[in-house]
């Protein structure tokens, strides 16, 4: 895959990024999504980017993808992870993650559908140039899967799984749970503990994007409670780790987590960061800070031409300060039906020790 940049790239030559428009707005990014390219190799039913965007192929150029990352990192980076579409589709994806291994960056990820690992180039790797692959597979069956994210897609995907976890790869799983599949979580850990993953990342179906026209993926909140509990409970695992969101929980469930001091909402501080904020940066140029919302018109700012612009339209922080004791502000931008729970951002998780 060559790059496919269509935006105007000359800004490079200024060498650097202007971000004083975040940083006057009090937001110190220390939890970096990169999102590489817009291509993909696959269009699942699930993606909340949709084809419409995929589709365009968009891509960073490596000259921009090193301002940006020298920019954000050269202070030092909580966490930097790599996504796409599918970012080992980038052309310099093994010279992207050999570059970020310059800079002070304590935690480094990559998130792949790993049916091909495109180009990463696995004889410049010796596998602890990052801190985790994060492989996605939702279904403990092929045909569960295969429903999802197409036809052949299964076995190549766990083949890809075992080899990066022979050659000393950090492996852990991503399962998003939709209404195809969530009568297979459990057998889903089971699978990822047999191949030798040690941590599963879940998720729950986002129903924009493609999801958006396939009612059949939706989970509604009761129905995700129930499967949240039942994860809670897996046991005969021991070693394996669960990261699963909480979501929907009750009004006191919430009061707890609030004296507690267990939960703030994603605009105050990245949930992986104690400093600083997250940012989700695309190729087209949006700039989200909950993942939530990506592939919607509620991006806070726009990063065009080496310069970062806050958005003046309703967005996700300008609603957040119209209501500040929302938890989760893009349960109203998504006119979400909440069934009487609290709705907290998708990206909390709480972590399950089997």
């Amino acid at each position: 895959m060559k790059e496919k940049v269509t935006h105007n790239t000359s800004w490079v030559e200024k060498g650097f990024v202007d971000d004083s428009e975040l940083r006057n707005r009090g937001l110190i990014v220390k939890d970096l999504m990169f999102y590489i390219t817009q291509g993909c190799d696959l269009r699942c039913t699930t993606c909340y980017v949709g084809n419409s965007w995929l589709s365009t192929g968009e891509t960073y150029s490596k000259a921009e993808a090193d301002l940006v990352l020298k920019h954000f990192a050269s202070p030092g980076l909580d966490r930097l992870t790599f996504l796409g579409g599918e970012p080992t589709l980038h052309p310099n994806i093994t010279d992207l993650i050999l570059y970020a291994n310059e800079f002070d960056i304590k935690e480094k990820r990559i998130t792949t559908n790993a049916v091909t690992l495109g180009n990463l180039d696995l004889r410049r790797l010796k596998g602890d140039e990052v801190d985790q692959v994060s492989i996605s597979l939702d279904g403990a069956t092929k045909e569960t899967h295969e429903k999802i994210r197409g036809k052949g897609t299964f076995d190549k995907t766990v083949e890809n799984v075992k080899r990066l976890i022979q050659r000393g790869f950090p492996v852990s799983m991503n399962f998003t749970v939709n209404g195809v599949n969530k009568h297979e979580t459990v057998d889903a850990v089971r699978l990822f503990s047999e191949l030798g993953a040690k941590e599963v990342n879940f998720h729950s179906v986002t129903m924009i994007g493609n999801a958006e026209k396939h009612p059949e993926l939706a989970v509604e909140p009761s129905e995700w409670v129930r499967i949240r509990k039942e994860l809670e409970s897996i046991s005969g695992m021991p070693g394996m780790t669960l990261r699963i969101p909480l979501m929907f929980i009750t009004a006191e469930e919430y009061r707890d987590l609030i004296i507690g001091k267990n939960y703030h909402p994603f605009q105050r501080l990245s949930y992986h960061s104690e400093t600083g904020q997250r940012i989700v940066l695309y190729p087209n140029g949006k700039v989200y800070m909950s993942c939530d919302l990506t592939g919607t018109d509620y991006n806070f700012a726009t990063f065009r031409d080496g310069i970062f612009k806050l958005n003046t339209g309703i967005n996700e922080l300008t609603f957040f300060e119209q209501n500040p004791d929302n938890p989760d502000v893009s349960g109203d931008l998504l006119a979400l039906d909440r069934q009487g729970f609290v709705r907290l951002s998708i990206s909390y998780k709480e972590r399950v020790e089997l």
